[in-house]
């Protein structure tokens, strides 16, 4: 993960991944979370290293976590990945999806999926240009709650489009 020192990629068919990742939903339970998001579980377009690594290795990697969540009575979130949006939608394991700048990559129209069976999708711009683009649309991105935010994630400046609250 070149952008991101310190991270690594693990290899998640690897049955003690699951173990860790049991772990630290507990400890979000334990903590009083409602929910959790999965971050980094698109590996399969990204280079990660690992051999032979498949959508569908994924998409397990995916219901396992979404199901441990759901045991603990956790809400479970997807985090960008747009290419599994489709297969996910019907299957009940998402709850809710968070997105970083579908506007500025022109991704929104990827959650439809998702609208259409009536999971919430939010979405962060961090370019002011995007965020007011989205704003104006309607049709197939209509429905996505989508804040401004800087990158450097301080409280202000914030804002949500025009009748979001």
């Amino acid at each position: 993960m070149a952008d991101w020192a310190g991270e690594r990629w693990a290899d998640v068919r690897q049955p003690g991944v699951l173990a860790v990742v049991r772990k630290r939903l507990q400890l979000c339970r334990d903590k009083g979370f409602l929910g959790v998001e999965a971050d980094n579980v698109d590996m399969v377009n990204l280079d990660t290293g690992l051999k032979n690594f498949t959508a569908a290795d994924q998409l397990a990697f995916i219901a396992k976590v979404a199901t441990a969540a759901h045991e603990l009575g956790l809400a479970f979130g997807l985090k960008n990945d747009l290419l599994q949006v489709k297969d996910l939608a019907p299957t009940g394991l998402v709850d809710f999806a968070i997105n970083e700048s579908c506007s500025e990559y022109t991704e929104c129209k990827l959650y439809r999926p998702f609208q259409e069976a009536g999971i919430p999708v939010f979405n962060v711009e961090y370019s002011k240009a995007a965020f007011d683009r989205l704003c104006g649309l309607s049709g197939t991105v209509k429905g996505i709650r989508s804040i401004f935010k800087s990158n450097d994630l301080k409280a202000v400046p914030r804002a949500a489009c025009p009748g979001q609250p």
